[in-house]
Parts: structure tokens; C-alpha cells; sequence
């Protein structure tokens, strides 16, 4: 059930993505993974990971050659996640995507570009890359805590965005079954000390820490399949 978008024709640079800010923290930039088996000098295209809620709908794409003859046309098929062939990506021409579709949670995963024909301005074929990138939704995670004489407890809360609440509008819900790495900062580092997981409410039980001395702490939620992965803000107990 795609619903295809033409989007207006991007230019060769490569154009920042809109980003907006989580309720309780930021997702941090993923970069897409390296074909395993690039040819000599492709026709290349990067396409960034998109973070359902947080960024725009509309994602933007570069197109690169660093030798050959002058570039015509490129074309890449995009695969989605269990094989499901979305949409093309063609140069010149723009961008044909299903952007409500992502926006409706479906097909969540991983998403390749497959090379399609790339051809120069006197009609030779032209090498091309493949591409992956992914398609996830959006988390956020907090921390809180308090100290009682030497020992700090501390507890976290997960909570991912569903496209489908609200009639469809969105929002977020807590983040059940996540896994939560709970640090300390001391020596000038971070160290992990302990691992929690979120319960139906979205809240890990309460990590009990000896620690004579105040330090930093936070939380990092991991990425799953389909949720992006988070870190929480600092807190000084």
C-alpha cells in the first residue's frame, strides 16, 4: 500500500536533514554501513538513516562520480525490510519515495539500493554502489535517582514513538522489554554499572550504587530492529 511522493529535484550536494528534539533525549546520528562489495570508482549514492518522528519527511540524497564521463542518468531500486520492493531512486528526476508509509510505522528495517543502470552523457554504462540505510522509529530515555548516606539508587525510564496514536497524528508510549545500560562518570570516563531492562510501564526497578563520593550518572536505552537507540541526560548525585 505505497503511496508515491514526487519530490521536486535535489541538487548534488549532499543537503542537511530537518531534525526536530525528542521529549527526553536525542537520538545520536547513525551513520549508513559500506557496501561490502563496491566496484572501482562507482557512481555512489548516500542516503541517511531516517528516525521516524524525528526527522523530516522528506530526506534528502546525494549523488557522486569522481571519474568517467560526465554523468547523464542513475538509477538504484530500493529494497525493503523481508524483500519488499518500495521505490526508485533516479537521477536527474528527483526523488520517489513512500514517505507516509515510513511515517506509518510499516516496514520498518533496512532498506538497500540497488544499482539500476548509470549511464554517461555519450550513453556508457557507469559502475554504481550499492547503498543501505535504515528506517526506525525514534526513542528517548531519562534517568532519575537519589542518594541516601553512601549509597545512590538510581531508575530509568524508555519510551519509543508509535505513528499510530492519536488517530494516527502520533505520540509516544512507553518502551516495554528495552534493554538500559545504567553509568558512572569517574576518572574521566564513562563505566558501565549495570544492566536493567523496562518493565509494561516503561520504568527499570531502582539500580542500588555504593558511592561515597558524588559523581555523574546516566543511561543509554540500545537499538533494537526497529527502535533507534538513546542516551539520557546527566545527573549529579
Amino acid at each position: 500500500m505505497s503511496h508515491r511522493t514526487n519530490v521536486k529535484r535535489m541538487s548534488l550536494a549532499v543537503i542537511a536533514s530537518l531534525f526536530a528534539t525528542a521529549v527526553l533525549a536525542v537520538v545520536p546520528a547513525v551513520t549508513s554501513p559500506a557496501s561490502a562489495s563496491t566496484p572501482a570508482c562507482p557512481v555512489a549514492v548516500t542516503h541517511p538513516n531516517i528516525s521516524i518522528y524525528q526527522d523530516s519527511k522528506y530526506v534528502t540524497y546525494a549523488i557522486t562520480q569522481t571519474c568517467g564521463g560526465a554523468l547523464d542518468s542513475a538509477g538504484w531500486e530500493m529494497v525493503g525490510p523481508g524483500g519488499w520492493d518500495d521505490t526508485s531512486i533516479f537521477y536527474p528526476g528527483g526523488l520517489y519515495n513512500t514517505f507516509y508509509d515510513w511515517y506509518e510505522g510499516k516496514h520498518l528495517g533496512q532498506y538497500t539500493l540497488y544499482p539500476n543502470g548509470a549511464y554517461d552523457t555519450s550513453s556508457n554504462a557507469l559502475p554504481q554502489a550499492t547503498e543501505t540505510f535504515y528506517v526506525k522509529l525514534a526513542s528517548g530515555i531519562s534517568i532519575s535517582g537519589y542518594r541516601s548516606g553512601n549509597w545512590v539508587y538510581l531508575r530509568e525510564f524508555v519510551h519509543r514513538y508509535n505513528p499510530d496514536l492519536n488517530s494516527g497524528s502520533g505520540g509516544w508510549q512507553p518502551s516495554v522489554n528495552r534493554k538500559v545500560w545504567v553509568q558512572m562518570y569517574y576518572n574521566g570516563a564513562w563505566y558501565t554499572k549495570a544492566l536493567r531492562y523496562t518493565g509494561t510501564n516503561g520504568w527499570t526497578t531502582y539500580t542500588k550504587l555504593y558511592a561515597p563520593k558524588h559523581h555523574y550518572y546516566r543511561a543509554l536505552v540500545t537499538e533494537t530492529s526497529t527502535m533507534w537507540n538513546a542516551t539520557s541526560g546527566n545527573i549529579y548525585r
